[in-house]
């Protein structure tokens, strides 16, 4: 029988996130993804249709056959295209699954989903996306595009050359070859998650088993999710026969069982899940952990006599030498090029790269200074900025945090902005207090208060805390510490 196994998700967890650090994910939708926040599903947008037929749709389970027939019976395809273009974009909404899958670095989207929520949530994460809604779109590229959406069923705008009915299926291969040239691919060089994806797609039964046959049986994992049938399921619950019940549920867990098994000979992974809900939390977890790889150092100092500064080594060696650990433990870095703190990172970043011998800048790091030119609405746009900067980093390390300002050192109120947007967004904090000013303030706050900012957290993590403000401390510790309260929340 199957069961939730926590072990298992989390296990996908940890190795869908490395995929994604790596480039090597990418998502199938199915109609699951929209149906979840009021979309129609297609068997309720078959019904009216079905029933002037006399076929009911929730004893049919070949609904492309269904479709077949509304269609065999006036011999056009208007009567299904009219109801795509009724109801698809004017029910429902883009789901917060949309939202976290668009938030994530994966550059390649397939779907057999005729509606544009994919497209809408792209728009939403400020993402330039390139539409395959034909293979007349595959030659043509939409240049500097972050993300590739193919829509190989087609799409609501084009609804006359939908993949709809049994004929569209039947010609599939002769007419869209290109299309599955190119998922074949993609399913040879990327790890797939399937989201809301039934799998009774007969277009991608053919392509998965076609791979299989390709690779011997040397594929990659992909992933999707199933959840658990359940005797208290809404589909069950009108039966009022126990016995009858239990066997329907026990024939109903049975054949998931034997759909899952059959699902492996294509090396696809299923990850049972209680309920739908649980997928969502699921896909923030890995929102998270992702973010937790990319760090936001924020600082900035003018201070050349360093009066609050107490670490042994200077700030232009412990800066360094912090963003040097950081590039060779994985983390990806933004810097708003902050005063004499923004070129010292940059340099620790190079160092990095020059030991491991990476020659892709932009995958170590985000450099994305301040604009200093005089603007009548400058605090208004920097505000903004700071939001956009941080938006995809999940940690923000705290660096001194003074200005020159009339002859006169004082603490960088810039810095301070930065923590409120940072806290406001729930990122994990790490002022470090020895390097003085306002950091150091900004330790104090936490420290005096550490479980409104680290909820739940325990007496380990207190105490790596109090060492970021230790006294006369080497950088060593102290970059240490950083990392360790960094994997702590990971």
């Amino acid at each position: 029988m199957l069961f939730y196994n926590e072990k298992e998700i989390d296990n996908f967890i940890n190795d869908f996130t490395d995929e994604i650090e790596y480039g090597n994910a990418a998502i199938f939708a199915g109609a699951g993804l929209s149906v979840g926040a009021g979309a129609v599903s297609w068997k309720d947008l078959l019904r009216e249709a079905a029933e002037k037929i006399q076929i009911d749709v929730d004893k049919e389970y070949d609904l492309v056959s269904v479709a077949q027939y509304i269609y065999n019976q006036s011999n056009s395809r208007n009567q299904i295209t009219r109801l795509i273009k009724k109801h698809i974009n004017t029910q429902g909404e883009v789901t917060k699954n949309h939202k976290i899958l668009s938030g994530l670095p994966i550059k390649n989207y397939w779907t057999t989903n005729y509606d544009e929520y994919i497209e809408e949530s792209l728009k939403l994460a400020n993402k330039k996306y390139d539409s395959k809604k034909s293979v007349h779109d595959l030659s043509i590229d939409v240049q500097r595009s972050d993300v590739k959406v193919f829509k190989m069923h087609g799409d609501i705008n084009r609804a006359h050359e939908a993949v709809l009915i049994k004929d569209d299926y039947e010609i599939y291969d002769k007419k869209n070859e290109l299309f599955t040239l190119a998922l074949k691919n993609d399913l040879i060089s990327k790890t797939f998650l399937f989201i809301g994806f039934s799998f009774d797609d007969p277009n991608l039964e053919t392509i998965l088993s076609k791979v299989r046959i390709m690779l011997e049986g040397n594929f990659r994992t992909h992933y999707c999710f199933f959840k658990l049938i359940k005797e208290s399921d809404p589909e069950f619950k009108e039966e009022r026969n126990e016995d009858i019940k239990r066997e329907k549920v026990a024939y109903s867990q049975n054949k998931q069982y034997l759909r899952i098994k059959d699902l492996e000979r294509y090396g696809i992974k299923s990850i049972l899940v209680d309920s739908y809900d649980q997928i969502t939390e699921i896909l923030l977890k890995i929102q998270k952990k992702h973010m937790a790889k990319n760090v936001f150092i924020s600082g900035s100092h003018s201070d050349l006599l360093n009066k609050e500064w107490n670490i042994i080594q200077s700030p232009s060696d412990f800066i360094s030498d912090l963003a040097l650990q950081l590039n060779l433990s994985g983390y990806r870095i933004t810097t708003g090029l902050g005063l004499y703190v923004g070129n010292e990172v940059l340099s620790g970043v190079l160092s990095g790269m020059e030991i491991t011998q990476n020659n892709d800048i932009d995958s170590a790091i985000k450099i994305r200074p301040f604009s200093q030119k005089e603007h009548r609405h400058k605090k208004k746009k920097w505000h903004e900025y700071r939001k956009n900067i941080m938006k995809d980093c999940g940690v923000v390390i705290f660096i001194m945090g003074n200005k020159l300002e009339k002859d006169k050192i004082i603490y960088a109120d810039g810095i301070k902005k930065e923590f409120k947007i940072a806290k406001k967004r729930n990122k994990i904090l790490i002022p470090v207090g020895a390097t003085g000013y306002q950091s150091k303030q900004l330790w104090k706050k936490i420290n005096s208060n550490i479980d409104e900012y680290y909820p739940n957290s325990t007496s380990e993590l207190k105490k790596l805390f109090k060492k970021l403000d230790s006294s006369h401390n080497d950088s060593t510790k102290i970059i240490d510490t950083i990392l360790e309260i960094i994997k702590y929340h990971q």
